[in-house]
C-alpha cells in the first residue's frame, strides 16, 4: 500500500503576546513599547504589568490608548510582574521585553520563523546586542555558540552556561504558552538567575530554537544591580539548590544532564570562594549542594574554616 502524500496547511502567523514588568521606568518604557509597535510583524496583545511604581510609568503606558492591557501590583518583583502577565496573556506564544530594552524592527519576525520551523518547541530565542553606559554597541558575540549543528540547541545552551557564555536574555526570547504548565512560572523567591532558572526548565521538557541574529537590544545602562552582597549570596544558594535539584531528576539529553553538573559543580565552589573573600569564612555548606565539591575542594574549605577560626 502507497503512502499518503503529507497534506501541507499554509503557515499561519502565531499570536503572540509581548509581557513588559516595568518599576519606575517612566524614562524608558515609551523606547520599549515603540519597539513592539515598530515591528515588520504585528503581535497580538501587549501587556504591561506595573510592579508598584511611584513614577509616571503608569501614565506614559495608559498614554498609549486601551489597545495595552495595564496590570497594576504591589512590588512584588520582575518575576511576579511576569507570571502575572502571563496569566492574562491569550496569544499561543509569549515574548518578553524589559522596559528597559527594546527590539530591532525584525525581531518577530524571526521568531515566527523559527515557529514555523517547530511550532512544538518550548523556546525560541535571538541574539542580542549590549548598549553601554557610554552609548557604544556591542554584540553578546555569540554567533556560532548555539547554530552549530553538531548537538541539540538545548544542550548546547547549558554547554555555553558552562563556558560563561549567556545566548540569549529575557528580552530576546519567546516560549511557548501551554509549556509553562509542565515547568511552573518565574520562581518569585528568586531575585538573582530567576531567567536562567526558568530557561534551564524549560530546556529539559523541550526544544529550543535559536537564531544567531541580532533582533534585541540590552541597555545596560539602566540595569537595577543590587549592591546587598549577602542578599545576592542567600539568592545564589536558593539558584544553585534549583539547579541541583533538576540535575538529580534530569529527564533529557544525558549530555545536558552533565553540564548542569558541571555548571553546579562550578558555582557551589565560587559562592563559597566568594563568601571567603568577603568574609573571611566560608559559612554552613548547604547539605544539598555539598555531593558537587570534589574532595580536594572540600578539604580546601575545611581549611579555610580552621583558618578563619584560628585567625578571627
Amino acid at each position: 500500500m502507497s503512502e499518503e502524500p503529507m497534506v501541507r496547511t499554509p503557515f499561519e502567523p502565531p499570536t503572540i503576546s509581548v509581557i513588559i514588568p516595568i518599576h519606575n521606568m517612566e524614562t524608558t518604557i515609551v523606547r520599549a513599547i515603540a519597539s513592539v509597535y515598530g515591528q515588520s510583524m504585528a503581535v497580538s496583545q501587549i501587556i504591561v504589568v506595573d510592579d508598584g511604581s511611584t513614577d509616571q510609568s503608569a501614565k506614559a503606558v495608559l498614554d498609549y490608548g486601551s489597545q495595552i492591557v495595564l496590570l497594576t501590583q504591589p512590588p512584588l518583583g520582575v518575576s511576579a510582574a511576569r507570571n502575572a502577565g502571563i496569566s492574562q496573556a491569550t496569544g499561543d506564544y509569549v515574548a518578553f521585553l524589559d522596559a528597559d530594552d527594546e527590539w530591532h524592527t525584525d525581531f518577530i519576525a524571526t521568531i515566527c520563523d523559527l515557529i514555523r520551523q517547530d511550532p512544538d518547541a518550548s523556546i525560541f530565542a535571538t541574539n542580542y546586542q549590549y548598549i553601554e553606559p557610554d552609548g557604544s554597541a556591542r554584540d553578546a558575540s555569540v554567533e556560532t555558540a548555539l547554530a552549530s549543528g553538531d548537538i541539540p540547541t538545548g544542550v548546547a545552551y547549558l554547554r555555553c552556561l558552562v563556558e560563561g557564555i549567556y545566548p540569549f536574555y529575557t528580552s530576546s526570547i519567546c516560549v511557548r504558552r501551554s509549556a509553562f504548565a509542565s515547568v511552573g512560572l518565574f520562581d518569585t523567591k528568586l531575585t538573582f538567575c530567576e531567567d536562567i532558572d526558568i530557561w534551564v526548565r524549560l530546556a529539559q521538557r523541550g526544544r529550543l530554537l535559536y537564531s544567531p541574529l541580532v533582533r534585541a537590544v540590552c541597555h545596560r545602562d539602566a540595569r537595577d544591580r543590587s549592591n546587598d552582597q549577602r542578599a545576592r549570596q542567600v539568592q545564589s544558594i536558593h539558584y544553585l539548590e534549583k539547579m541541583a535539584h533538576i540535575e538529580s531528576s534530569w529527564v533529557g539529553d544525558p549530555r545536558s544532564r552533565a553540564y548542569l553538573n558541571s555548571l553546579v559543580s562550578r558555582g557551589v565552589y565560587a559562592h563559597y570562594a566568594d563568601m571567603y573573600r568577603h568574609y573571611g569564612y566560608s559559612g554552613p555548606v548547604s547539605d544539598y549542594l555539598i555531593s558537587y565539591l570534589s574532595l580536594w575542594k572540600r578539604i580546601k574549605l575545611v581549611i579555610k574554616k580552621l583558618l578563619a577560626q584560628t585567625h578571627p
